[in-house]
């Protein structure tokens, strides 16, 4: 009996509902909700499939917060629409930029080049070109002969074909230096370097090596050499670069860290150590992958849409840590000795791609070799060599992996009559299939 009465009290209840013109469209939703449409999201994504070129249209789903962004990116990912009517969606008033950001971040890298892409213009190198920031290409293509310069940090190109036929060159704008207090230098670092795209085809070179260690002369006083600059290095996993080559030394030798130690002669006028290595770890080549894309979606959302989320990521900023000074003594002929630089260490050279052909090219983050001892007394050391940097290649097909190489550097000469300087070692060089991750 009270079951009867229950029920009849609900059907009592939706009539007077029903009735009523203020509570009748509130009824309907909640009915809709509860008993129509209990999957909210599913449904507008069915919508999503369905709906004409309507950027506007679009626009409204996809702003529709029942749509989990996840729902979201799988449409994204979808092909339905062209990626014209879709960037011009994400562009729309309705869509925040916290929810931009929010279904790109849910978005694969490939068709996160399409939409970054979408009406940018072709651009050839033929001349030689130093360039700096974010660029968004359709193809771009640096000729032969042509020098590509990339001339500060951090530099990223997004792209849906490059070509390289000339020289990428990421000068050095790495860790600094140190300095000495005539001749005798330290290296710079190489500097960094971010290639996304969904074709890349080299067919030459592109670099990031360190510089070299400058070389000692007759330098005529008593100087302590300066420690090199450090540097920064995105890496997977416990990956580790390589170790700058020790200065050579008559009795206190100075470390190679990263970058490079200086040549040193005693213990009051000694080298300056080599920079050292700041590592920020990524557990897999994914969760690489995503931090950067999240980046250049940040980029795009604030510079080209002029849409500014609350938190924003940067481009990686790798590149190699800098050489430390050579020392100088002047001792009137006890223990005199001119001492060449430390040399700086490798790069970072970062490609994205969907297919990776590097058939007859060269992709180097090479440490650089150290100075040369000078000429004052006997004990003329050489500063060490370069530590070796980083190139991760990371792409869904290989299609050749070419010379890829991150090689430590060679030591500067030493006299006779004290300990030499060393090599570096070898850094990180790798291409990833990533396409069963």
């Amino acid at each position: 009996m009270k079951k009867k009465y229950l029920i009849l009290f609900v059907f009592i209840s939706l009539f007077f509902a029903l009735s009523c013109s203020s509570y009748a469209n509130e009824t309907v939703i909640f009915i809709n909700k509860s008993y129509v449409d209990p999957n909210a999201s599913g449904a507008i994504l069915t919508l999503l499939y369905d709906a004409s070129s309507d950027s506007d249209y679009i626009a409204s789903l996809l702003a529709n917060t029942d749509l989990t962004v996840v729902d979201a990116g799988i449409y994204m990912d979808s092909d339905t629409h062209s990626d014209t009517i879709v960037v011009g969606s994400i562009e729309d008033v309705d869509i925040t930029a916290n929810r931009a950001q929010d279904i790109l971040y849910k978005t694969s890298y490939l068709k996160i080049i399409d939409f970054l892409t979408d009406a940018t213009g072709d651009y050839t190198y033929s001349g030689n070109t130093s360039i700096s920031g974010t660029h968004f290409f359709e193809d771009v293509d640096v000729t032969s002969g042509v020098t590509l310069t990339i001339s500060a940090q951090a530099t990223c190109i997004i792209a849906n074909s490059f070509t390289n036929n000339g020289t990428v060159d990421v000068s050095y704008v790495g860790g600094a230096g140190g300095a000495a207090y005539g001749d005798g230098d330290g290296g710079r670092g190489g500097g960094g370097l971010i290639i996304v795209t969904n074709i890349f085809d080299n067919n030459s070179i592109i670099q990031a090596n360190g510089e070299d260690g400058e070389d000692g002369t007759t330098t005529d006083d008593d100087n302590v050499g300066a420690a090199g600059g450090n540097g920064s290095i995105a890496r997977i996993d416990a990956q580790t670069v390589g170790d700058g080559g020790d200065g050579g030394y008559n009795n206190e030798n100075l470390n190679g860290n990263f970058g490079a130690g200086g040549g040193g002669t005693y213990q009051s006028e000694h080298g300056g150590d080599g920079g050292i290595a700041s590592y920020t770890s990524y557990d897999t080549t994914t969760d690489l992958i995503d931090r950067q894309k999240e980046a250049i979606i940040d980029y795009w959302l604030e510079y080209v849409l002029s849409k500014t989320p609350s938190v924003t990521q940067s481009n990686i900023n790798g590149y190699g840590a800098g050489g430390g000074g050579g020392g100088d003594r002047d001792a009137f002929g006890e223990n005199d000795g001119d001492c060449g630089g430390g040399a700086g260490a490798g790069g970072y050279v970062l490609t994205i791609s969907d297919t990776f052909d590097n058939t007859g090219g060269t992709i180097s983050a090479n440490g650089g070799n150290g100075g040369d001892k000078g000429h004052q007394g006997d004990y003329d050391t050489g500063g060490g060599g370069g530590g070796g940097g980083v190139t991760y290649n990371l792409c869904q097909t290989i299609i050749a992996i070419g010379t890829i190489q991150a090689t430590g550097g060679t030591k500067g000469d030493t006299d006779v009559a004290a300990t030499a300087a060393k090599d570096g070692t070898t850094g990180i060089a790798i291409a990833y299939d990533i396409s069963g991750d």
